[in-house]
This record gives C-alpha cells, structure tokens and sequence, in this order.
C-alpha cells in the first residue's frame, strides 16, 4: 500500500493497493481506527491501475488517477459514499495526460481539485489545471515569462492555488498563488 493523503481528523487515508498477486493496483479509503480498505471502484474504460492521491476533509470524495483503456493516464473523481467513479475530463485544447495533486490537492468539501496535465503541442511544458465538479476543467494561468507550471495545492474553500512554475527570473521554478475569484497570480518566488 501506498498512501498520499489522510483527513484532518485522521480517520481516513486516501491510498492505492495491491490487488492479489498480480501487478494491479486499485485506489482505496484506508481507515487507520480499524485497519479497514474501502476499495474504489474503476470508472467507466479503467481497470488496471488506479491511486488515490487526495480526499476531503470528511473521506466521502477522493481524487486520483489511472490508466484508461488506451493506456492513457487521466484523473478520477472518486465518491466512496455513493461507490461511484468517474474520470474528470481534460481542459480544452491540446492536453492529454493528467496527474492530481497529492495532499491538499482537493479542497475540504472535495469539490474542487488541481494538478497537472500535459501540453501535447509543447512536449515536455505541463500546465497548472483546476477542475470544478459539475462546472468542467480549466487550465491556470502562468508567469508570462513561463512555460510550465504545476498546480501543488488548493485552498479549503477551494479559492487559491500554489502553483509551481518558472520564469525568465526563475528558469528551475518558483512558487505562485493563484485567486480563483479575481484571477489574479500573484509571485512567491523562490526560496533559492
């Protein structure tokens, strides 16, 4: 078992398992108190390989990824109070694979969760996206200096994001918040 995320009250943990002997792995609520998996079930086209990487603050709704029938990588919206599935669909344009953010990757109510997806038009410059459930999937914006961005975390209510990405001043990345209500991005920098 791998695991990547766990509820403010530590009661569940969202994770991914082994399934038998085999390689298969599938996305599961692990529940610490009694040692309990609840495994989530494949969306519609997924059957192999399946994580968990994020969950709400009451474990009803996680988010994660796997791979689809064609092998392609995308996001998963996981409901385990209702034991449904559905993969999160990709922002418009030329984008394709998608990983969601680990830990604070979903916001408390799950309702909103960010990461990454790739740019087929510019192999190898992923982009920050942010998906709505029941609005869609947008990709966020970057420095203007930017060619790629990764989206780490979001807000409890689900309004800012910490994006990573670079710029003319910080080609190796640096550290943006981004105001889902006004659009603004406002610079962290760096560390370094």
């Amino acid at each position: 078992m791998s695991a990547s995320a766990i509820t403010p009250d530590a009661a569940f943990v969202a994770a991914r398992t082994r399934v038998g002997m085999g390689n298969q792995r599938q996305a599961v609520r692990f529940s610490p108190g009694d040692f309990s998996q609840l495994p989530l079930p494949y969306p519609d086209g997924f059957s192999y390989l399946t994580a968990a990487t994020s969950i709400s603050d009451d474990g009803s709704i996680l988010h994660g990824f796997g791979y689809n029938a064609d092998f392609n990588i995308r996001g998963i919206r996981f409901d385990a109070q209702n034991g449904t599935s559905a993969e999160i669909p990709l922002p418009s344009g030329t984008y394709d694979t998608m990983f969601t953010a680990g830990e604070r990757g979903t916001s408390s109510d799950g309702s909103v969760v960010v990461g990454e997806v790739q740019d087929r038009a510019n192999d190898g410059f992923d982009r920050a996206f942010r998906y709505d459930h029941g609005i869609g999937t947008v990709v966020l914006p970057q420095w203007p200096s930017g060619e790629w961005s990764t989206a780490l975390a979001v807000s409890a209510d689900g309004t800012f994001t910490l994006i990573r990405g670079d710029s003319f001043a910080a080609p190796h990345g640096e550290l943006f918040l981004h105001d889902n209500n006004t659009g603004e991005l406002t610079r962290l920098g760096s560390p370094n």
